[in-house]
């Protein structure tokens, strides 16, 4: 047997790459005979074979997981000439195909909440988008769900990074929504909102990924040193900003909902005395900064900045999921309007609808369950590892006002706290996990630690 495991380790570890890059250099000079675009990808593709062979697959997977995160807030950035293909999506598919030949011999566990959950939610769904009036667009929309909700956790549970890596996927999307607010603030606002969107898709993604930057703070806080502190206090300061030229008045709500929450999970009187402070010093500041004519988000939550036609829209697409789910209470109407467009469900702005005016209550019991999975690391998770689920929490906080179903930007969060389920003690009190390093999870796979119930 031992023969047998030291052969297929070689073949592995030396036979198949050498093959696979002596085939990918092949094509790459076949293709780079065609055109220009063809000529700058073979250099691209090349410059990563060179990189893997430098480096080897698993750090140049782990940074391709770790840039995905960073990447999430960055919507806009899609590939040519599929615009429904992020970059975050695209770092994906490479980070994984990368580390393939090490993937198909590591165990794959998975929290049986999420196993179940994600079963029911793909049945239900398929389902429930073949019965509906409109079929296909329906299932695109799914599809779409689908790869946000359950294969990006998937993929992040099978690279089950340890908590360095972890970490550097917080550190990474808290720049990347720095970065964005520094194009937002370049291009200036939307000419017909008045509100900046930066490269998110609309206003209120652009806020709330601002807030789930904000909800990795304490994760990153934990045991830092003074320097690293200073940065994530700056950077979250810059994402407050961020949500308030958003003028997403449901980010701000959030942002509120979570600071009083914060210190009654944490049990601390350093965050009670700390959310005292920022108290009295918003109400200090508060009428200089109030502006009810503006389109901030403040002055859109007191009534100002146009909200009134966004309040009737949003009453309108309850009221209209309502009746679905009245009517149709067990199949949905499916993931696409009645006219044959995409996204009608999300009119309600409410994911708990959404999915049951789609397709039906079962699949209600289906998401909740995943989005158990997602924030149980929270409560149970060793301390070190739980605050890493704070922005499962503000999705499940967020539900009943933002429209947030398989957003890129959303799912690499809820994906990463899912990975902390590996660090939830066992009953027998062991917990088991990678080494810290950024890079190294070819000796040890992560952590593998999964608890029962």
């Amino acid at each position: 047997m031992a023969g047998g495991t030291d052969t297929f380790h070689r073949l592995r570890t030396s036979v198949v790459p050498t093959i696979l890059i002596w085939a990918v250099m092949g094509g790459l000079v076949a293709a780079s005979t065609v055109s220009l675009i063809a000529g700058i990808a073979t250099i691209v593709v090349a410059l990563g074979v060179v990189l893997i062979l430098t480096f080897g697959t698993e750090k140049i997977a782990a940074v391709g997981f770790i840039a995905a995160a960073g990447f999430g807030p960055l919507q806009g950035l899609t590939l040519p000439g599929a615009s429904f293909v992020t970059a975050t999506d695209l770092l994906l598919v490479l980070s994984a195909f990368v580390l393939a030949p090490s993937l198909v011999t590591r165990p794959f566990k998975s929290p049986w909440q999420f196993t179940i959950g994600a079963a029911l939610f793909l049945m239900i769904g398929v389902v429930a988008s073949l019965a509906a009036l409109n079929p296909g667009p329906s299932l695109f929309v799914f599809v779409r769900i689908v790869i946000g909700m359950l294969f990006v956790p998937i993929l992040y549970l099978w690279w089950a990074p340890n908590r360095v890596q972890m970490l550097w996927c917080a550190g990474a999307y808290l720049v990347g929504v720095c970065v964005d607010i520094v194009y937002a603030l370049a291009v200036g606002p939307d000419p017909n909102l008045g509100r900046y969107v930066g490269l998110a898709e609309t206003p209120p993604a652009f806020g709330f990924s601002a807030v789930l930057a904000i909800s990795l703070v304490p994760f990153l806080w934990w045991e830092a040193g003074l320097y690293r502190r200073i940065f994530v206090a700056g950077a979250a300061l810059f994402a407050i900003y961020g949500i308030w030229i958003s003028g997403t008045r449901s980010a701000l709500i959030l942002l509120a909902a979570l600071v009083v929450i914060f210190p009654f999970l944490e049990r601390s009187l350093v965050a009670f005395g700390g959310l005292a402070a920022l108290g009295a010093v918003g109400l200090v500041m508060l009428p200089r900064v109030i502006d009810l004519d503006g389109t901030n988000a403040l002055a859109r939550l007191l009534g100002g900045g146009g909200s009134r036609g966004s309040d009737q829209a949003r009453l309108d697409g309850l009221r209209n999921a309502l009746e679905v789910i009245e009517t149709r209470p067990l199949i949905g109407n499916g993931f696409a309007d009645v006219t044959g467009g995409a996204y009608g469900s999300f009119q309600s702005h409410n994911i708990y609808t959404q999915v049951t005016q789609s397709a039906g209550l079962f699949m209600l019991v289906a998401f909740l369950l995943l989005v158990w999975a997602f924030v149980r690391p929270l409560f149970l998770a060793l301390p070190e590892y739980r605050r890493v689920a704070y922005p499962a929490l503000a999705y499940i906080l967020a539900g009943p006002i933002t429209p947030n179903l398989g957003s890129r930007y959303v799912c690499v969060l809820l994906a990463l706290a899912l990975t902390a389920t590996a660090f939830i003690p066992r009953k027998d009190g062991a917990e088991d996990g990678g080494e810290d390093n950024v890079g190294d999870t070819a000796d040890g796979p992560g952590p593998q630690a999964i608890a029962r119930g």
